[in-house]
């Protein structure tokens, strides 16, 4: 297993609350003597021109950030190999050493309040260059035409090439989500998709069917604003956020004009198109300026 761990943003700057949920796969890594690669937008689209210019055509495609986003973690295990993580999922103790053990690529399912199951997109690891990565690339040319990004790049689309690929060649390990959170790490589902406020939900995680008592004590998220308060880093409940009785958290810088954030983030969760006051702007304009540079 290559001892690199790939991560991916829009640039290399990330909001600090997220920038919170990095602090421990730092230590991991130091103490693991792994390399972390996080990637932007702009090496995202470089690698695919040097790896597989024959596809930057479906890469330039797509119309969503997210959708290039979830090829290029494909990419990532192809050429170079390693361990891809979401920013929003934070190791438990020895999670290197999970990894570690492996000689075939590892999928995690997603949690699931039903019986069904399906591999999900937001962690991987694998050997460099396994045919699988190769195989789900090439498969990238006919998802494009899917209804929806779930199905285009997304988890539907890797559980489908999946289980094609394991019908010829049953090569690769699949973990549970329990599994998954209780010996390697913890995904926190971190809304990040307007403006670039961080947004925690506990009733997206009730909806999809994770049940947090599986998590390891040290990547829960009472334990990581426990350990990092003394970086002014916030969790304030945002009221009245789409109707809804479930508790969702606007993760802040605790100096943030937090009134008019959560204000903000109230108004989004009510309408999707809803347009930022000059005053909500320059709140948003004062968090980001507080992105730190991730080494």
């Amino acid at each position: 297993m290559p001892s690199i761990l790939h991560q991916s943003w829009w640039t290399d700057t990330l909001p600090k609350p997220l920038e919170v949920f990095f602090d421990d796969w730092r230590e991991e890594l130091h103490q693991s003597e792994w390399t972390r690669f996080l990637w932007t937008d702009e090496s995202n689209r470089a690698l695919w021109m040097r790896e597989f210019p024959e596809m930057i055509d479906v890469y330039d495609a797509y119309a969503y950030a997210v959708e290039r986003a979830d090829a290029t973690r494909l990419l990532y295990m192809h050429v170079y190999g390693g361990v891809y993580a979401d920013i929003d999922v934070v190791p438990c103790r020895d999670a290197i050493g999970q990894f570690r053990k492996l000689d075939v690529p590892m999928l995690v399912e997603d949690p699931s309040r039903t019986r069904v199951t399906r591999i999900s997109n937001f962690v991987m690891a694998s050997p460099r260059a396994h045919p699988f990565w190769r195989y789900a690339i090439e498969q990238l040319r006919t998802s494009r035409h899917n209804p929806n990004t779930i199905s285009r790049t997304g988890p539907a689309f890797l559980n489908a090439a999946y289980l094609k690929y394991v019908a010829r060649d049953a090569g690769i390990v699949r973990v549970s989500y329990r599994e998954f959170a209780q010996l390697v790490g913890s995904h926190h589902w971190a809304s990040t998709w307007h403006f670039g406020l961080v947004i925690y939900d506990e009733g997206l995680l009730d909806w999809l069917g994770v049940n947090r008592s599986w998590s390891c004590r040290e990547s829960t998220i009472q334990s990581i604003f426990q350990r990092y308060t003394r970086d002014r880093i916030a969790m304030s409940p945002i009221v009245g956020y789409a109707g809804s009785k479930s508790v969702r958290y606007l993760l802040h810088h605790s100096s943030s004009d937090t009134a008019t954030l959560l204000k903000l983030a109230r108004r989004i969760g009510n309408s999707k198109s809803y347009r930022p006051s000059r005053r909500e702007m320059r709140a948003i304009r004062q968090e980001r300026q507080r992105m730190v540079p991730l080494q």
